[in-house]
């Protein structure tokens, strides 16, 4: 399963992801294997990337007496943008080359003078 996240402001973005399941008690049995929310990500403005995760409902969901009426399970996830500050460092670690980044108006050496 993918979602879906488009940046349409004008600077770059890096946040984390939280997710929520609902019905809150359904929680319990749901499980991620590998989730885009487990890491950092980066949107360019104007980008648009599909998010993968995967996961699993414990089959004893089905077992349960209090979740007998869930037909349906929602799974979302709100984005939370960590800063200009956060997006700089980030940026600095993971550049390959030893030119200046700039970000938000501001110029950061990745060479130590």
């Amino acid at each position: 399963m993918n979602f879906e996240a488009t940046n349409m402001g004008t600077e770059p973005i890096l946040g984390t992801a939280t997710f929520n399941v609902t019905p809150f008690k359904v929680g319990q049995y749901f499980n991620k294997i590998d989730c885009f929310c487990f890491t950092e990500q980066l949107l360019m403005p104007g980008e648009s990337k599909a998010f993968p995760v995967t996961f699993f409902v414990d089959p004893e969901l089905a077992e349960d007496v209090t979740t007998k009426e869930v037909n349906t399970i929602t799974l979302s996830y709100t984005f939370f943008n960590k800063g200009a500050d956060a997006l700089q460092e980030y940026l600095i670690t993971v550049a390959t080359s030893n030119k200046p980044i700039s970000v938000s108006g501001t110029t950061r050496s990745l060479i130590n003078d």
